[in-house]
């Protein structure tokens, strides 16, 4: 179930203070003294639902919910509110299971709204709790007031209650939205009748105009059909043309392939002979290559038979070297083996001194360690006296330090008992100082509170000036807009209008061939239409018309030269027939005297006049409109024409306002007819109609935008006040808030000085303290000093004498380690000499070893020279056999590459025959080539020509030529085809100027009539369907209602009998016709007659009120319901029924009751408490029932 989780106000009324309140399924209670902000929980939740009459929650304007201060704290300037949902059942479908909803209102006025911290509009959060029975109308906050209000309403007070209820407001909303849509059918429907009027009108003169296009179109389909037919004619032409070079070509072509059938044999040849060629000088290049190899070959053996020869003799010089080193290395071994032996011998004698010596050294080493024993003990004693001598004079100096720095301390003690009797009296000067500060800023404050004042009555002045400036400029901003939509529609339909003037719509063939030939310069007069000279009043145009008929179409022209050039023109082009009036020839009709004494006599108002004189034009056309309208009486109606004709014998014209045109002894015409001369008249005075209007609505935008303007900077310059007086209002807070602070500061600053002088005060008792034991420890120290001094001189004789003994012990040392020494270098140089010798001996047989392999290798060495002489003796006689074979093969190599020589000779003859003949041939091929270039850059011009008619064929005319070749052969002969184009393009050219387009155009505009009147007959039927939708919202609405006051009437009958332990309740209509008829409740109590609520007691009538608001509740549920003190006037009976009520509807619905009563509280489930301190904030907690018992009794 979706309930009010929490509630968050922040600057909201007396909440100034950020207040949280944590409500629970079930009932809430609000307790609290009268004015601790109880209400204003419930204001709270009613603003940020969306409440925007601030009377309903005690105010008057905006600004009234932001906390406006009290004597201990400032006003805020902002106010904000949230209330949270629990959203678990997804009873709202924003996808969250928390719905936050916030209300934010600034001092300035401005207001946001945001849900879920996310910024909307008002409307989006109507929207998303109309459903669920959340908004400001519904029952879900229901105060003291509104039970008054039920038991006060009138009969359709009560019916609009009941209409809340039932909800009707969302088929109000969609009624509303049908009736939007119904009027903006109604004003389309009007709209597309009169477009459809207006293209009615366009498309008559459009038609004639199509019809002669499509005759042009036709003559122009058989002219570009015959100049198709003459260019395939051509194509044709040259296509034959392009046969027969083809044919040469290819007889020049077949000579060119004899040729070079014949040049390919000659080809053949002498590849062949090439061939050969090339495999004879192939065959004497490898016997030149074999000769060579020959040669090469006896060369390379006649080097081996040398080398060998020359390494015979360096074989027998290196075997007698070898024998040479042999002898010497056995002599060096022997010597080598005779030194050996002498070294050894040395080493032996060596042996024996070096193990005296030894002994010797032995003995020196061992009395030496024990003179160091006696002198390290002396060491040890003398240091052991140091020590304790130094650890002696260790505890002097700290001693004599103490002492120093007792002096030291007492220096410092009296520096710093100095130090706070001056600073006391600093602080005591600054204390007295501050104190004058605060009083100076205090006052400060209180000017400052006052000129707060002052600015802010302006700031609401000069904001109450610029809101009604803002309303000002919304409405000029409205109207210039208006206006502008106006001008835009007024200009659309004179720029369609002089469009129109400009292609002579509605003006016959004939005068508009004229016309327009004049304005593009083909006729050099400037001729003018009757309908164009004349200006006719909207009331008689009709008559105009009638009377002057197809002469409005008359053409006037200056001279009668200019009508013939006309006439001309119009029989060259063909362009039909047009009636000239002639300045120089017509006269004006004289008026009969009878006529003028008869118009005296009768009535004014019937008759209006001459035709000539109730029309204006420039002055030079005057003598047209008098012999046009000279002899034109206009008369108000029949009647007055017949009275007149009556009277009058002479041939005057007679026409009336309905356009009747009667002629005295003639016809008489009438009836309807919408005709284009009509048209051409109205169509003029529209135009200037419209110029007049536009250039009105332009002057009143112009004022419109000036009032605008001078208001725009009025209220820039009412911004300028106000930003400035915020700026002074910002200044004197900022002031007034240094001001505070600095009070602040100093009173903190004082209380600091204060606690600082009274922290000096104990400081200088305890130096005094410390002075007195700093004296009676400097006595003590002096006394253990001089007991120190006296054991240190006797350690220092002590130390003196040890010192003696050891020197001498030194001495003795000394001499004996001086003997060691000599003893130990003899030794060494013993040892050295000893290992001399021995690495002596070492060598001596290393040496003798080395001796030994070499002999080794030169006995090897001897033997490998040995046996490589004798293979070379063996390998001479083979090397001078090979040498004389490879003489005999060069000698046959050079005979063969003699016999190749003379072949090559004669191939080499035979190929320069062959190039001959190839040359004549190819002087041959060259001729025929030129003349079958000549056939193929005819047959490439003759294929350009032909290709270019086939393009244009193709691109202009999108045939293809064979097509065109087959009209050709259709039409016939060239001359035919010529023939017959010339005479349509004299019929063409006769047709003058025509406008193609006109048939295009007479289909969009006919399109566009047939889909106009589609559209209305769309919109037609949507306005039934539309009334058809509002009779069915209202039809629901009322069943729906009727249903709801059924239901409420059963659940407020079964609700007061058990408020009242029986009785009867009714909710009645009072009148016959439901859709206008109020409601009423009449209520029958127990044992007494049926009344209205009006006849019940105090008691009666408040529970009765509250058993029909928790009927509707059954009705219609909503998830919490907040009662403000509906309880007040029940007396303790009655507070028990109420509270069994609030158990039961509990179960549905959140309960929040702000309440006075303990008997309501015992049906409660939590329990909060709102207090209000001395600062004017209200705050909220928790209680307990026995809590709220005791406060609401206090």
């Amino acid at each position: 179930m979706m309930y009010l989780r929490r509630l968050e106000m922040h600057g909201f009324k007396s909440f100034a203070s950020r207040t949280e309140i944590e409500f629970l399924p079930g009932v809430n209670a609000i307790v609290g003294p009268n004015g601790s902000g109880k209400s204003n929980i419930a204001e709270a939740i009613q603003w940020v639902l969306g409440e925007r009459s601030y009377k309903a929650i005690r105010g008057t304007r905006s600004t009234d919910v932001i906390f406006a201060g009290s004597q201990k704290l400032s006003p805020m300037n902002i106010a904000e509110v949230t209330v949270i949902f629990d959203n678990s059942d997804c009873g709202i479908p924003v996808g969250f299971s928390e719905v936050a909803i916030t209300r934010r209102i600034y001092r300035s006025g401005e207001c946001d709204y945001f849900i879920n911290k996310t910024p909307c509009r008002l409307r989006d959060i109507q929207k998303l709790l109309l459903d669920f029975g959340l908004s400001t109308d519904t029952f879900a906050i229901i105060s003291q007031n509104d039970i008054e209000a039920i038991l006060m309403a009138r009969p359709d007070e009560m019916r609009a209650i009941f209409e809340q209820v039932a909800g009707v407001e969302r088929y109000q909303i969609s009624r509303s939205e049908a009736l939007r849509k119904l009027e903006k059918t109604e004003i389309n429907i009007v709209r597309l009748k009169d477009l459809r009027r207006e293209l009615e009108m366009q498309l008559e003169p459009i038609a004639k105009q199509a019809e002669l296009a499509k005759q042009y179109n036709e003559l122009m389909q058989r002219y570009v059909s015959l100049q198709i037919s003459l260019i395939g004619w051509e194509w044709g032409v040259r296509q034959k043309r392009l046969q027969k070079l083809c044919e040469e070509k290819m007889a020049w072509q077949q000579k060119l392939r004899q040729i070079e059938g014949e040049m390919e044999a000659i080809e053949a040849e002498r590849r062949e002979v090439e061939r050969e060629l090339k495999e004879l000088e192939e065959q004497l290049a490898q016997l030149r290559e074999r000769s060579v190899k020959t040669v090469e070959m006896a060369k390379s053996v006649e080097s081996e038979i040398e080398l060998v020869k020359q390494s015979q003799l360096h074989m027998r010089e290196r075997i007698e070297v070898e024998k040479n080193e042999l002898k010497r290395r056995v002599e060096k071994q022997q010597a080598l083996q005779r030194r050996l032996e002498s070294v050894r011998s040395r080493m032996e004698e060596l042996a024996k001194l070096v193990e005296e010596y030894r002994c010797e050294h032995e003995k020196l080493q061992g009395a030496l360690l024990t003179y160091n024993a006696e002198v390290e003990g002396k060491e040890n004693e003398i240091e052991s006296l140091r020590s304790q001598h130094v650890e002696v004079m260790r505890v002097i100096m700290n001693l004599r330090n103490k002492t120093i720095d007792c002096e030291r301390s007492e220096k410092t003690l009296q520096h710093r008992l100095m130090d706070l009797e001056k600073e006391g009296n600093e602080i005591e000067g600054q204390i007295e100082s501050l104190s004058a500060i605060v009083n100076q800023l205090e006052a400060e404050i209180s000017d400052i509170a006052h000129s707060k004042d002052e600015l802010q009555k302006r700031l609401r002045v000069e904001r109450q000036t610029l809101a009604t400036l803002e309303r000002e400029i919304d409405e000029l901003r409205h109207r210039a807009g208006a206006l502008r939509e106006l001008l835009s529609g007024l200009k659309a339909r004179l720029s369609a209008l002089e469009e129109s003037e400009a292609a002579l719509e509605g003006v016959r063939e004939g005068p508009k061939s004229v016309l327009m030939a004049s304005r593009v310069g083909k006729l050099p007069s400037v001729y003018t239409l009757v309908a164009h000279l004349l200006n006719v009043p909207r009331e008689i145009e009709l008559a105009i018309t009638a009377a002057l008929g197809s002469s409005l179409e008359y053409i006037v022209a200056e001279t009668i030269e200019e009508a013939e050039t006309a006439i001309e023109y119009l029989k060259r082009s063909k362009s039909g027939r047009a009636t000239f009036l002639i300045l120089d020839f017509i006269r004006p009709r004289p008026r009969r005297m009878e006529v003028e004494e008869l118009l005296k006599v009768v009535d004014d108002d019937s008759v209006m006049g001459w035709a000539c004189d109730l029309v204006s034009t420039e002055e030079k056309y005057k003598v047209v409109v008098d012999y046009l309208l000279g002899n034109v009486l206009v008369v108000k109606d029949m009647s007055t024409a017949k009275e007149i004709v009556k009277r009058i014998k002479d041939r005057i014209r007679i026409v009336t306002l309905d356009g009747e045109l009667l002629i005295p002894g003639g016809p008489i015409s009438g009836g309807y007819e919408m005709h284009s001369l009509h048209i051409l008249l109205a169509r003029r005075r529209e135009i200037e109609e419209l110029r007049q209007r536009i250039h009105e609505f332009e002057t009143k935008l112009q004022s419109c935008e000036q009032g605008l303007r001078e208001r725009l900077k009025e209220v820039e310059r009412c911004q300028n006040k106000i930003e400035a007086i915020s700026g002074e209002l910002s200044a004197l807070v900022e002031r007034e808030a240094r001001a505070s602070a600095e009070v602040e500061t100093s009173t903190q600053r004082l209380i600091q000085l204060k606690t600082h002088l009274e922290l000096i005060e104990g400081e200088r008792r305890q130096i005094e303290d410390e002075l007195k034991n700093i004296a009676s420890e400097r006595n003590a120290i002096m006394v253990e000093l001089q007991s120190l001094e006296a054991q240190a001189n006797m350690l220092e004789k002590g130390i003196a004498e040890a010192i003696t003994c050891l020197n001498e012990l030194r001495i003795k040392r000394d001499e004996l380690h001086s003997h060691l020494s000599e003893v130990h270098a003899k030794l060494a140089q013993l040892s050295e000499k000893f290992n001399a010798t021995r690495s002596e001996e070492s060598d001596i047989v290393n040496q003798l070893e080395e001796e030994k392999q070499r002999i080794h290798l030169c006995e090897e060495a001897l033997t490998s020279y040995e046996t490589q002489l004798q293979n070379l003796q063996k390998l001479l006689p083979e090397l001078e056999e090979k040498q004389r074979q490879l003489l005999l093969s060069r000698e046959e190599a050079e005979r063969e590459f003699e016999r190749w020589l003379e072949r090559r000779k004669e191939l080499l003859e035979r190929l320069e025959r062959i190039e001959m003949q190839a040359k004549e041939k190819m002087q041959a091929k060259s001729s025929v080539e030129s003349e079958l270039n000549k056939v193929e850059v005819r047959m490439a011009e003759v294929r350009s020509e032909s290709e270019e008619l086939a393009r244009r064929l193709i691109e202009e005319f999108n045939t293809q030529p064979l097509n065109a070749l087959k009209s050709a052969e259709a039409v016939g002969q060239k001359q035919t085809i010529t023939v017959e184009l010339n005479e349509l393009k004299m019929k063409i050219e006769q047709m003058g100027v025509v406008n193609v387009g006109a048939i295009e155009e007479y289909e969009r505009l006919k399109a566009r009539i047939d889909y106009l009147a589609k559209q209305q007959e769309d919109l037609e039927v949507a306005r039934e369907d539309l009334k058809a939708i509002i009779r069915q919202i209202d039809e629901e609405a009322m069943n729906h209602l009727i249903k709801t006051i059924a239901d409420v009437e059963h659940h407020f009958q079964k609700l007061f009998a058990n408020a009242f332990g029986g009785g009867e309740a009714h909710i009645i209509l009072t009148g016959d016709d439901f859709t206008e008829s109020g409601v009423e409740v009449r209520v029958r109590l127990p044992g007494k007659a049926t009344q209205s609520l009006m006849a019940l007691s105090g008691g009666e009538k408040a529970m009765t009120a509250i058993c029909l608001l928790f009927a509707m509740l059954s009705v219609r549920p909503v998830p919490f319901c907040i009662l403000d003190e509906v309880d007040a006037a029940l007396d303790d009976v009655n507070i028990s029924k109420f509270a069994n009520m609030l158990r039961q509807f509990s179960k549905n619905s959140q309960f929040i009751v702000i309440t006075h009563n303990y008997g309501t509280l015992e049906a409660v489930d939590h329990i909060y408490g709102v207090t209000m301190g001395d600062d004017g904030v209200s705050r909220v907690f928790s209680l307990s029932l026995e809590e709220a018992a005791t406060r609401l009794s206090s």
